[in-house]
C-alpha cells in the first residue's frame, strides 16, 4: 500500500520544503533571504558611514555643477548651531558641497550593495549569471545610489533640525531607513531578473536539504 502523500509531506524537513519551494511560494521566501542578506549590508553601511569621514574629511574639493541637484546647501546643515556650523564650514565651500561630504555615503552604499550582490547570487538565488549582469546590475545600482543620495541630501537637514537632540547624532543611521526601502524594492527586482537559478545549483542545494533529513533519522 503506497503511504499517503500527506504522510509523506510530513515528513520532509522544513530545509526539503524550502529547496522544492517554486512559483509565488519560491519568490516570498527569496525575499525573506535577501531581506536578512539586506540586514547585514546596512549594518556594514552604516559603520561604513561613520569610519569613512575620518579618510575622507580631508576631501575639499567641491562637486561638479552637473551634480548640483543632489543637494541644496542653504538647508544641508543647521548653521545656528555650534555642530552645523562646523559641518558647514567643512563640508561646503564656496557654496558647494565637498567629495569629503558625498563619499562616504556613496562609497558605504556601493560597497555594501555589491556585497548584498555576492551573497545573494550565490544564496538566495542561486545563479551562475554572468559577470555581464554584474555590469548591468551596477550600471542600475549606480543610478539607484544617485537617486537615495538626493533623498539623504533633501531628508538630513530634517533630521538635523529634528526637535529631539537624540535624533541628530543618529541622523546618518536614521537616513538608511527610507532610503533602505526604495533600494530594497529596486534591487530585488533586479537581482530576481539578472541572476536566474541555475539548475545544477538549485538540485545540488535540494541535495543537502535530502542529506541533512537522512542524517537526522
Amino acid at each position: 500500500m503506497e503511504p499517503n502523500v500527506n504522510q509523506t509531506e510530513e515528513k520532509l524537513t522544513v530545509g526539503q520544503k524550502l529547496a522544492g519551494l517554486s512559483g509565488a511560494l519560491l519568490t516570498l521566501w527569496q525575499l525573506v533571504k535577501f531581506m536578512g542578506v539586506g540586514g547585514a549590508g546596512g549594518i556594514i553601511q552604516a559603520i561604513l558611514q561613520y569610519v569613512f569621514p575620518v579618510f575622507f574629511d580631508r576631501f575639499t574639493t567641491t562637486l561638479p555643477d552637473w551634480l548640483d541637484f543632489l543637494y541644496r546647501e542653504d538647508t544641508l546643515f543647521d548653521t545656528n548651531t555650534a555642530a552645523g556650523a562646523a559641518d558647514a564650514a567643512k563640508y561646503i565651500v564656496d557654496g558647494t558641497v565637498t567629495w569629503g561630504y558625498v563619499l562616504p555615503f556613496f562609497l558605504a552604499n556601493i560597497i555594501a550593495n555589491i556585497f548584498c550582490y555576492i551573497m545573494n547570487k550565490k544564496y538566495t538565488f542561486k545563479s551562475s549569471a554572468p559577470r555581464w549582469h554584474f555590469v548591468l546590475y551596477f550600471v542600475i545600482m549606480v543610478l539607484t545610489i544617485v537617486f537615495v543620495t538626493w533623498m539623504q541630501g533633501a531628508l538630513y537637514p530634517l533630521l538635523i533640525r529634528a526637535p529631539w537632540d537624540w535624533m541628530h547624532s543618529l541622523a546618518r543611521l536614521l537616513l538608511l531607513i527610507p532610503c533602505g526601502i526604495v533600494q530594497t524594492i529596486v534591487f530585488f527586482i533586479a537581482q530576481k531578473l539578472l541572476l536566474p537559478p541555475d539548475p545544477e545549483l538549485v538540485e545540488e542545494s535540494k541535495a543537502k536539504a535530502d542529506a541533512r533529513a537522512a542524517s537526522k533519522e
